[in-house]
């Protein structure tokens, strides 16, 4: 698939040595804070530009990654409580093994090992929700106040989502101007387009339940009269993007992703940054930018297009939004 090619050249292997030659030590502290090791992985790699790449060389990393794992020992305490309240309202552990989501027109149920057959419900999930999961579940913690639409699958008899999806309006210049710059003439000119800002899904998920869930989104969002959904990929953080390619959507443009921490080393989400940040040390690659058409004609054009180059968004308009 040409899009995880194209993915693969953004990640950084020196990183991906470090965080795999010592995945023992993120397991074990995954398992004592209850948490998936993937997401605590995640929270390794987010935290990692705040050292020098000195830093990472010393003794391959080992001092680096365990004094990260001791910060996030502190910050993530109280993650397990929260995850393990979501679950519950969620039902997730109702869920037997080998499990799978079916869709036949508006029709949405999970096959499971136990021959139920519960019904799975695209829905419109409260705000208030939909912006703790934002805060407490989602690896960026910080809660998009500018979201719009809060999608999620919801599980018959359940009232939170097994998984969910967030959406706002575009506002970034540099990304207007990147899509134009890369969308063939022949496509519809993007006016109304939104930003898929956050994904979470409560493992382990059924096989084919993001992909439903941005599906049912996609179909919401075009009765809304959007043209395409954006959503942004970060390599570097170990995401591999396949959900995301398997659901028609196509690498368009990469920018500069800006990593800044509190005086102790925290990572600080951009928009709730102020002045008094630290910019990060070690020098990491840029982030894509993928595009979902909503149009069954745009999607075509997309799907037979071969000889697409993605815009490199510049520091410059990256930092001048």
């Amino acid at each position: 698939m040409k899009g995880l090619n194209i993915i693969d050249k953004y990640r950084d292997k020196q990183i991906d040595n470090v965080v795999y030659s010592h995945a023992s030590d993120i397991d074990t502290v995954a398992h004592v804070l209850g948490i998936d090791s993937n997401y605590l992985s995640s929270q390794v790699r987010l935290h990692i530009p705040w050292y020098s790449e000195k830093d990472l060389n010393e003794k391959n990393g080992l001092i680096t990654i365990r004094e990260i794992l001791s910060h996030l020992k502190s910050d993530l305490s109280e993650f397990n409580v929260n995850y393990m309240v979501h679950r519950k309202l969620n039902g997730i552990d109702s869920i037997a093994g080998n499990a799978q989501v079916l869709k036949k027109g508006e029709n949405i149920w999970i096959e499971d090992s136990s021959q139920k057959k519960p019904q799975l419900y695209f829905s419109d999930i409260p705000a208030t929700f939909g912006l703790e999961i934002q805060k407490s579940m989602h690896y960026i913690h910080h809660a998009r106040e500018d979201t719009i639409f809060h999608f999620g699958l919801v599980l018959e008899k359940y009232v939170a989502p097994l998984c969910y999806a967030a959406f706002s309006e575009l506002d970034r210049k540099y990304l207007i101007d990147a899509l134009n710059h890369f969308l063939p003439t022949t496509c519809t000119t993007p006016k109304k387009v939104m930003v898929m800002t956050r994904a979470f899904g409560y493992n382990p998920l059924p096989k084919n339940m993001m992909s439903t869930l941005f599906s049912c989104s996609s179909k919401r969002l075009k009765e809304n009269g959007y043209d395409y959904i954006i959503t942004a990929l970060n390599p570097f953080l170990g995401f591999r993007g396949s959900i995301f390619l398997g659901a028609s959507y196509f690498p368009f443009a990469t920018s500069p992703m800006r990593y800044i921490y509190d005086r102790y080393g925290s990572y600080i989400n951009r928009r709730s940054a102020t002045s008094n940040v630290i910019e990060q040390n070690y020098t990491t690659p840029p982030i894509l930018w993928l595009v979902h058409p909503l149009k069954r004609r745009d999607l075509n054009i997309l799907e037979n297009w071969e000889d697409y180059v993605l815009y490199d968004i510049s520091r410059a308009e990256y930092l001048n939004g």
